[in-house]
């Protein structure tokens, strides 16, 4: 797992926007190119190794191929549920590693969860909170941010993609601290409604945020439409990228950086 990612500088049209390239987290080898890799091990070491983890794997998403790399030295075992949308070239991340998987038909995402939930209450496994939603995932986003921010001086806006708008909350935590009169931009692709509730349950200052729900569907994949000069996650880094391209006003005198979550997903 690297950790001193670098922060690379890129132009869009006469703007200058710096890149956290926390893809480069793993090395899409032995551990995907993706952020949330130490939170994650973090939040592992939280957990009762004697109960099996169930943990539910959707399409796009790094964290079945994360969790079970990462609960294999933490000697945890992971159990994931999975639909056929996924490809086998990506289970076998899993199960190389020591993951089970367990065949669901596939739904709506909070209707697979409930069935996640339901499958581990029957067996009494425990199960991680929804996107990693608890303050042992939260606080090494906030750190990292920090570290982050010390090495750049200083930081006027955040642009970012968002999902359940957990990690984003977790580096916004620290940015606003840091920087009360910054600005974030978090891209999602999911219910704006849903990114609020979670940032305001992490006291989030929202006057500071503006939330923008992307043109594109998640099921849009992003290089046929605009393709970002480093490899990013195409269903969700990608269409952050593509709006900061097309908002590129908001980096008019303010020191702007894109925090690339995400690299290419390339089991499609």
């Amino acid at each position: 797992m690297r950790l001193n990612t670098p922060v690379e500088t890129y132009k869009i049209g006469k703007h200058e926007v710096m890149v956290k390239r926390d893809d480069l987290m793993g090395d899409n080898k032995t551990l995907p190119p993706w952020a949330k890799l130490h939170a994650i091990k973090e939040v592992l070491t939280k957990m009762d190794p004697d109960k099996p983890i169930i943990h539910l794997n959707v399409f796009g998403s790094w964290s079945g191929w994360a969790l079970s790399k990462l609960a294999k030295k933490h000697e945890v075992h992971i159990v994931h549920p999975i639909t056929k949308k996924i490809k086998e070239e990506y289970l076998h991340n899993i199960t190389k590693n020591g993951g089970s998987l367990i065949p669901i038909r596939h739904n709506m995402m909070r209707v697979l969860y409930a069935q996640a939930k339901n499958m581990g209450d029957a067996k009494g496994f425990q199960m991680l909170p929804y996107a990693f939603g608890t303050p042992w995932y939260l606080n090494p986003m906030a750190r990292r941010f920090r570290e982050t921010f010390a090495e750049l001086g200083h930081i006027d806006n955040l642009v970012i993609s968002s999902g359940a708008g957990v990690t984003v909350s977790g580096l916004a935590k620290a940015f606003l601290s840091l920087n009360p009169k910054g600005h974030v931009y978090t891209i999602c692709v999911s219910s704006e409604g849903a990114i609020t509730k979670t940032m305001t349950q992490w006291k989030i200052p929202l006057d500071n945020v503006t939330i923008v729900h992307s043109p594109f569907e998640f099921s849009d994949v992003m290089p046929k439409v605009a393709p970002a000069p480093f490899p990013c996650n195409q269903f969700w880094d990608m269409k952050a990228w593509h709006w900061l391209t097309e908002n590129s006003e908001i980096m008019r005198r303010k020191k702007t950086l894109f925090w690339n979550l995400g690299g290419e997903y390339t089991y499609l």
